[in-house]
């Protein structure tokens, strides 16, 4: 009897074991001198100012910034870094401990994604490329709400598509109801965006790959149910308390903000191809490696591996729905790194259990000299630190 439990146990014991490496290692790089630094104007400021004022006046409905309501972004972030100061004093490292957080939960998402989907090792890699990462990397460190809404758009995705793998029965049940649970948080973290995107990628995949059978079940009433409870209540408590909200929210922030240049943020529609080059280095030179290896024939497969194909279009509809929008910033493209490290984890595991290091060349080119010019900009910044001003990266509003 022993015995035959053994591999189960030995299993549980390497889920633990990696979980605990990789959140103790993550944790360390994310939060190392997570306070050093003053706020950022103008965004790292709003968004400790917003929750600070929400303490002062006890208002957790309406958001305000000096005195006036600031009725752009949903509450959630705002909560949570009410409850850090609540908990960790009014500083820079306890508003930037949230992002942190996330970053760190992405992580170990995207292990056991990676894990459940291609294997311990694909898991282990897809958590390593994602942390490192270079845009991942420094938005885990920066107090915005994109962290925060990836992470629980990637929650969604992962949990559907790795829901429709599982047979009907509880662990099915369970995964269904995480998808509509951070579906419905990534609503209250950023807006509508946190259903519309997990629901075009979910239904696209449904679609173009004919995977309608493995639908059912999906729970859709006790499901949208479960959404409602959470991202319902406070929109219509917004709605309530002002009457002004419902327009600035819904048609100035969310329909007016994609089709229009209303926000002065229109950029080309190129804009995000060289944010993702450079935001996934150093990993990027892999991925090319990865893609010229994969394509050919991919779509003749597609059937055989429709659940590869999730994670692709997953990443190529959000890039292509950002690159559509009139108003672009960097943090927006977030959403499709998760996506880009499992299939990157998944290929890279293969290289390295079959010994194939070779394949791997141009990526440990592009690995080193990445490396190379990083030490650098990091030597002039250590001379030089007047170099950076502050807000002059990145913009959020």
């Amino acid at each position: 009897m022993a015995s035959a439990s053994s591999p189960s146990v030995a299993a549980d014991s390497k889920w633990f074991r990696d979980i605990v490496v990789l959140g103790l290692a993550f944790a360390a790089l994310f939060f190392f001198r997570l306070g050093s630094d003053p706020l950022a104007n103008p965004d790292e400021g709003r968004y400790a100012e917003i929750p600070r004022e929400m303490l002062a006046t006890g208002d957790w409905v309406l958001p305000r910034l000096d005195g006036v309501f600031y009725f752009e972004k949903p509450p959630l972030v705002y909560w949570m870094n009410a409850i850090a100061f609540k908990a960790f004093g009014r500083g820079e490292w306890a508003v930037r401990s949230v992002p942190a957080l996330f970053g760190l939960a992405g992580v170990l998402l995207a292990y056991a994604a990676g894990r459940l989907l291609y294997g311990r090792m694909a898991g282990i890699v897809s958590a390593v490329i994602l942390g490192t990462s270079l845009l991942y990397f420094a938005l885990s460190r920066i107090l915005i709400l994109d962290m925060v809404v990836s992470v629980f758009m990637a929650a969604a995705l992962f949990c559907f598509i790795l829901g429709v793998r599982a047979k009907s029965g509880a662990r099915r049940r369970l995964l269904f109801y995480g998808l509509y649970a951070c579906a419905a948080l990534a609503t209250l973290a950023k807006g509508l965006i946190g259903l519309m995107l997990p629901g075009a990628v979910m239904f696209l995949w449904l679609l173009i790959f004919n995977q309608w059978k493995r639908l059912l079940p999906f729970y859709l009433f006790t499901g949208a149910a479960l959404f409602l409870a959470i991202a319902a209540p406070w929109h219509i408590l917004a709605a309530q308390r002002n009457e002004d909200w419902a327009w600035f929210y819904f048609v100035r922030e969310h329909w007016l903000r994609f089709t229009t240049s209303t926000h002065s943020r229109y950029q080309p529609w190129w804009f995000f191809l060289p944010i993702v080059v450079l935001g996934f280095a150093p990993w990027t030179g892999y991925a090319w490696t990865a893609i010229k290896e994969s394509l050919p024939g991919a779509w003749s497969r597609r059937k055989a591996e429709a659940d590869t194909w999730f994670l692709v279009l997953w990443a190529v509809f959000i890039f292509f729905f950002f690159s559509r929008s009139q108003s672009k910033l960097i943090p927006y493209i977030l959403p499709v790194f998760p996506a880009i490290a499992v299939l990157l984890g998944a290929w890279t595991s293969r290289v390295l259990e079959a010994g194939s290091i070779k394949r791997m060349r141009a990526g440990l080119v592009f690995h080193a000299g990445f490396g190379i010019v990083l030490g650098l900009a990091i030597a002039v910044l250590c001379i030089k630190p007047m170099l950076i001003r502050d807000g002059d990266l990145i913009e959020t509003a």
